[in-house]
């Protein structure tokens, strides 16, 4: 797959394009900024990070990495997983997102890039099902979800470990090919 066939989605405030191999200083420095309850395991190694940035912009092995760019710069990313090897069934996608720094949250940078990604997914893949999960207590995550046409479908007790060995309750959203996904919100 060339570099002109890589996924790129243009939204009003945000780009999901592929990452360049020249922005990995700034994806590293990108995760430290996060809190460490987003690693419980550990944060990615460096060659890790450039291996996720080689191979952003195309679903390979049932995942895709995108760049969330604001004015040129990446100011976060969003993934998408999908397959057994995920221990998803066919058909099923899983969002992730992170906005690295906490000024440039609350924008709508990270609504319109969960919007991209869920919009292609249903139209460029073929999803029956995009799902997405954070914690109880991420009332900015569960208002985007909402906002865009997930609906709550539960509580995963115990669900992620935190650094201090205790464990938060997440909440399950999804959206399915047959619900209306608002556009342009």
């Amino acid at each position: 797959m060339s570099v002109r066939d890589r996924v790129r989605l243009e939204g009003h405030r945000v780009v999901l394009r592929p990452f360049r191999r020249a922005e990995e200083r700034i994806v590293w420095a990108g995760y430290e900024h996060l809190d460490p309850i987003f690693w419980p395991t550990g944060a990615p190694t460096r060659p890790r990070i450039r291996r996720r940035i080689e191979r952003s912009g195309r679903l390979w092995r049932g995942r895709i990495d995108l760049a969330i760019d604001v004015r040129g710069r990446p100011i976060g990313d969003v993934q998408a997983r999908t397959g057994w090897a995920h221990g998803f069934a066919p058909g099923v996608f899983e969002l992730g997102i992170s906005i690295w720094d906490a000024g440039q949250r609350s924008h709508g940078h990270g609504s319109e890039a969960i919007e991209l990604m869920t919009l292609w997914l249903f139209e460029a893949q073929g999803a029956a099902r995009v799902q997405l999960s954070t914690s109880v207590g991420n009332f900015a995550m569960r208002r985007v979800a909402e906002k865009l046409g997930y609906r709550l479908e539960g509580t995963l007790r115990d669900y992620w470990p935190r650094p201090d060995g205790g464990r938060d309750d997440y909440a399950m959203y999804a959206i399915t090919s047959s619900d209306r996904l608002p556009r342009g919100q």
